[in-house]
């Protein structure tokens, strides 16, 4: 693995977690590549392109409500973000029992895709990291 391709990909993501949490969504719009896609926990295309992203994630309540824990993991290529809230058990018709996973895939330093999954071993396995982080 590559350890600092690696490492610039978890301090991408807590760039784009401290943004939501500041409620300041514009100073992450270059970490997304023009064609971004975001699939939803249920597997559909939540949103594609940047300014569909942004716009949905400006629409978004600006402060995360109630996290008990943040888990990240990467490789070169993606970061899987767990967040743990026990008053979030639905999305999208999906229960998810407290828990969110997002797995961030990027490429030269912007997030080129992301999918939600209620479940840790879906998004590792959707990752490639099952084999590292059971």
């Amino acid at each position: 693995m590559n350890q600092e391709q690696a490492q610039a990909n978890l301090e991408l993501v807590l760039d784009w977690v401290d943004a939501l949490r500041r409620g300041d969504i514009d100073s992450i719009a270059d970490r997304f590549h023009p064609d971004v896609a975001w699939e939803d926990v249920a597997g559909g295309v939540a949103c594609e392109g940047r300014e569909r992203v942004l716009e949905w994630l400006r629409a978004a309540p600006s402060q995360p409500t109630d996290v008990d824990a943040l888990e990240l993991l990467a490789d070169a290529d993606h970061v899987v973000l767990g967040v743990r809230n026990h008053a979030r058990q639905e999305l999208a018709g999906v229960r998810l029992d407290g828990q969110l996973f997002t797995v961030f895939t990027l490429r030269d330093r912007q997030i080129v895709h992301l999918h939600d999954h209620a479940h840790r071993a879906d998004a590792l396995a959707d990752a490639g990291l099952d084999h590292q982080w059971r």
